[in-house]
C-alpha cells in the first residue's frame, strides 16, 4: 500500500471562502480513500495504524521482508507546524510507530509546537519546504532522500496538507517561478512534490515495507 493523502488546494480555498463545508469537502473524496476522509475531520487516524508495519506484524500477516520491531514507518506531512497538519503530526508521532517528517517553512515554529505537545524528538524530523518555490521542493526531496538513506528508512506516506489563502488581497501574488501564488503553492507545488516522491513511495511498496 502506498500512502498518499491530499487535503489542500481547491477544497481548502473553497472551504475558507464559505463555499464548501467540511462535510462537503469530505463527501467529494472517493470512499476508497478512507484515510483522506479521516484526516478531514482530524480525529480518526486508524488508516495509519492499519498500514503501519508494526501493526501488520502484530496481526501475523506475511510480509516480503523481515520485520524489524524498532523500524518506524515514515510519513511526510506538509504544513505540519500548525492547524490540521500539526494535529496529524502529533497524532502519528505520539503512537511511536511513525517517524513524521514535518515539511514546513519555519523550523522553529514546528519545533516549539512539538515540544509543547511533549512529543518524543525521535518520532519526528523537521525539514524546510517552501511549496511556492520549485527549487525549494527539489532541495527538500534531495535532503529527505539523504536522511532516509542515512537512517535506512523508506517513505510510506505523503500527506499534502499545506495551503495558503489570501482572500483580501486586491492584487495577485506570484511565486518565485511566476505562478499565481494560490495555484503555485496549493496545487503545482504539491503536484511536483508528489511526482518527485512517487518513485520513493513505490520503492517502499516493492520492497514490502508497506503491506
Amino acid at each position: 500500500m502506498v500512502g498518499f493523502v491530499s487535503i489542500s488546494g481547491a477544497t481548502t480555498s473553497l472551504s475558507q471562502a464559505g463555499l464548501l463545508s467540511k462535510s462537503s469537502i469530505c463527501s467529494t473524496i472517493p470512499s476508497s480513500v478512507v484515510h483522506t476522509r479521516s484526516l478531514c475531520f482530524g480525529r480518526d487516524f486508524s488508516v495509519f495504524n492499519a498500514i503501519s508495519r508494526r501493526n501488520v506484524a502484530r496481526s501475523g500477516l506475511q510480509m516480503n521482508v523481515t520485520f524489524k520491531p524498532d523500524q518506524k514507518d515514515v510519513a511526510v506531512i506538509t504544513g505540519a507546524s500548525s492547524g490540521l497538519g500539526l494535529e496529524a503530526a502529533k497524532e502519528l508521532a505520539s503512537t511511536g510507530d511513525w517517524l513524521v517528517v514535518m515539511a514546513v517553512r519555519s523550523h522553529a515554529k514546528a519545533e516549539i509546537a512539538m515540544r509543547k505537545a511533549n512529543i518524543n524528538p525521535e518520532s519526528y524530523y523537521i525539514l524546510p519546504l517552501d511549496l511556492a518555490s520549485f527549487s525549494s521542493i527539489r532541495q527538500f526531496v534531495e535532503h529527505l532522500r539523504n536522511y532516509l538513506a542515512k537512517t535506512r528508512l523508506d517513505l510510506n506516506a505523503l500527506v499534502c496538507n499545506a495551503a495558503i489563502w489570501y482572500p483580501k488581497d486586491k492584487k495577485p501574488r506570484f511565486t518565485a517561478d511566476g505562478f499565481e501564488e494560490h495555484v503555485g503553492t496549493n496545487h503545482l507545488g504539491h503536484f511536483l512534490l508528489a511526482h518527485l516522491l512517487s518513485e520513493d513511495l513505490h520503492k517502499s511498496e516493492r520492497t514490502g515495507l508497506s503491506p
